[in-house]
Protein backbone atom coordinates (compact mmCIF):
# COMPACT_ATOMS: atom_id res chain seq x y z
CA UNK A 1 0.00 0.00 0.00
CA UNK A 2 2.57 2.51 0.72
CA UNK A 3 4.78 2.02 -1.56
CA UNK A 4 1.54 1.96 -4.62
CA UNK A 5 0.88 5.29 -3.05
CA UNK A 6 4.87 6.46 -3.27
CA UNK A 7 4.71 5.45 -6.50
CA UNK A 8 1.90 7.51 -7.61
CA UNK A 9 3.87 10.41 -5.74
CA UNK A 10 6.17 9.89 -7.83
CA UNK A 11 4.26 10.76 -11.71
CA UNK A 12 4.33 14.15 -12.24
CA UNK A 13 1.63 14.64 -15.03
CA UNK A 14 -1.55 12.47 -15.11
CA UNK A 15 -0.54 10.59 -18.14
CA UNK A 16 2.20 8.75 -15.94
CA UNK A 17 -0.37 8.06 -13.34
CA UNK A 18 -2.83 6.54 -16.13
CA UNK A 19 0.30 4.11 -17.37
CA UNK A 20 0.13 3.06 -14.06
CA UNK A 21 -3.24 2.89 -13.07
CA UNK A 22 -4.15 1.09 -16.86
CA UNK A 23 -7.30 -1.07 -16.35
CA UNK A 24 -4.72 -3.93 -17.92
CA UNK A 25 -3.12 -3.91 -14.73
CA UNK A 26 -5.67 -4.03 -12.77
CA UNK A 27 -4.25 -2.03 -9.78
CA UNK A 28 -6.76 0.19 -8.94
CA UNK A 29 -9.43 -2.12 -8.92
CA UNK A 30 -7.71 -4.31 -6.78
CA UNK A 31 -6.98 -1.46 -4.55
CA UNK A 32 -10.88 -0.95 -4.06
CA UNK A 33 -11.60 -4.46 -3.72
CA UNK A 34 -9.08 -5.00 -1.12
CA UNK A 35 -9.98 -0.92 0.74
CA UNK A 36 -6.61 0.51 0.35
CA UNK A 37 -8.40 3.59 1.29
CA UNK A 38 -4.85 5.99 1.27
CA UNK A 39 -3.92 4.29 -2.78
CA UNK A 40 -7.94 5.23 -3.58
CA UNK A 41 -7.91 8.78 -2.20
CA UNK A 42 -4.41 9.71 -4.13
CA UNK A 43 -5.86 12.24 -6.59
CA UNK A 44 -4.27 10.52 -9.66
CA UNK A 45 -6.35 7.55 -8.52
CA UNK A 46 -9.96 10.04 -7.98
CA UNK A 47 -9.34 11.97 -11.32
CA UNK A 48 -9.55 8.24 -12.32
CA UNK A 49 -12.14 7.49 -11.13
CA UNK A 50 -14.22 10.61 -11.60
CA UNK A 51 -13.74 10.44 -15.41
CA UNK A 52 -14.25 6.60 -15.33
CA UNK A 53 -18.11 7.59 -13.63
CA UNK A 54 -18.24 10.79 -15.52
CA UNK A 55 -17.06 10.07 -18.60
CA UNK A 56 -13.56 11.64 -19.98
CA UNK A 57 -15.28 14.45 -22.03
CA UNK A 58 -18.09 15.82 -19.81
CA UNK A 59 -15.52 16.09 -17.00
CA UNK A 60 -13.31 18.28 -18.66
CA UNK A 61 -16.15 20.93 -20.49
CA UNK A 62 -15.76 24.18 -19.01
CA UNK A 63 -19.54 25.04 -20.01
CA UNK A 64 -20.89 21.77 -18.01
CA UNK A 65 -18.50 23.47 -14.70
CA UNK A 66 -20.12 27.18 -16.18
CA UNK A 67 -23.78 25.61 -15.98
CA UNK A 68 -23.27 24.30 -12.09
CA UNK A 69 -22.23 27.93 -11.29
CA UNK A 70 -24.78 29.86 -12.60
CA UNK A 71 -27.04 27.67 -10.69
CA UNK A 72 -25.55 27.96 -7.74
CA UNK A 73 -25.43 32.09 -8.22
CA UNK A 74 -28.81 32.11 -9.95
CA UNK A 75 -30.50 29.75 -6.85
CA UNK A 76 -31.48 32.73 -4.27
CA UNK A 77 -32.55 34.84 -6.77
CA UNK A 78 -35.13 32.17 -8.58
CA UNK A 79 -36.10 31.07 -4.89
CA UNK A 80 -38.89 33.63 -4.34
CA UNK A 81 -40.18 33.01 -7.83
CA UNK A 82 -40.41 29.14 -6.70
CA UNK A 83 -41.98 29.76 -3.63
CA UNK A 84 -44.86 31.91 -4.89
CA UNK A 85 -45.31 29.54 -7.48
CA UNK A 86 -45.48 26.88 -4.78
CA UNK A 87 -47.95 28.94 -2.67
CA UNK A 88 -50.43 30.05 -5.79
CA UNK A 89 -51.01 27.05 -8.20
CA UNK A 90 -49.37 23.76 -5.59
CA UNK A 91 -51.73 24.70 -2.60
CA UNK A 92 -54.96 25.12 -5.00
CA UNK A 93 -54.13 21.44 -6.21
CA UNK A 94 -55.95 18.59 -5.23
CA UNK A 95 -54.60 15.05 -5.13
CA UNK A 96 -57.17 12.45 -4.85
CA UNK A 97 -56.27 9.69 -2.52
CA UNK A 98 -57.02 6.49 -3.76
CA UNK A 99 -58.74 3.99 -0.94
Amino acid sequence: DHFAYRMLDQCDRMWEAKEVLSPEHGLLRKAIEEKKKRFVGHPFSQQIILEEWYGKVAYKLTFGKLRIAIRYIMSPVLLPFFLLKYLVYEQNVKVSVME
